[in-house]
Order: C-alpha cells, then structure tokens, then sequence
C-alpha cells in the first residue's frame, strides 16, 4: 500500500505557505516604503539645519532678517544639491513640491520678532512630497 498525502493536507499545507509568503512581502514592501521615508526625512533635516546655519552667518543689516518677512523658495533636487532648474520648479496648488528630482525639496525661511528687543525668531521649513502627501521639517533659532 502507498502512503501519500490527501488532498486536504496538499490544500491546508498551500494555504499556509501562500499566508506566510503573503506576509514576508507585506513586511519587506513596509521596509522598503520607511527607508524612503527616512531618506526624505534626513534629506530635509540636513537641507533646513544648512540654510538656519547660513542664515545665523548673515549680517543684522541682511534685508532677508527684517522682522516680520518670509524668503523663498529656494528648490534643492533629491541628491541634496540646489536645483538647477531654481524658479522653474513648479509648485503644486498644496504648496508642496513636485515629485520632479530636480525640485524635490522647497526650503522657505521667515523671520519675526522675538520676545525681548532686537532679537528676532528665525524659522526655517523644508518641504518635500512623499507618496503624494506633503511632508515637512521647520526648525527655529533666535538670533540679535
């Protein structure tokens, strides 16, 4: 007599095999999908931390530090580079960059008035498009 297996058992084996093949590439694609996202992100941590960096090197007389004004846009590509295309970036009507590598990143910076006198809050913001959502870094620094 020949032993084998039934065709429950080739049935219920599949189904877990397919459920587990199911999940390793759910995992891998949610992998894939966090290290784009953690590429974009310290792209525009670095981006907005140069441009508060030059700023802070600017002189009090820079008409670009008058209280109470914004700068901008200034468009970097996605290897970290100012964007050769500059003005021609297109903005979508969100206000958030293209997807375009060449206009990956939008760095827009404001200056106002701080709390005590002569000191003004300078705020930087770095804007990017991620899976064709709006993501953003801003950080702020005070300065006389």
């Amino acid at each position: 007599m020949k032993r084998g297996f039934s065709l429950i058992e080739v049935l219920a084996a599949g189904s877990i095999f397919a459920v587990g093949l199911t999940a390793i590439f759910t995992a891998f694609g949610n992998g894939t999908h966090q290290l784009e996202h953690q590429r974009h992100t310290t792209h525009g941590i670095h981006l907005t931390e140069a441009k508060l960096e030059e700023i802070l090197l600017w002189s009090n007389a820079d008409g670009e530090l008058l209280a109470g004004t914004t700068f901008g846009p200034q468009w970097f590509g996605s290897n970290g580079f100012a964007s050769p295309a500059g003005a021609n970036c297109p903005t979508a009507k969100t206000g958030t960059p293209p997807i375009d590598p060449a206009c990956r990143y939008r760095v827009t910076w404001s200056s106002s008035p701080g709390g005590i006198s002569k000191i003004r809050v300078v705020t930087v913001t770095t804007t990017w498009s991620e899976r064709g959502r709006p993501a953003s870094v801003t950080f702020s620094t005070q300065r006389n």
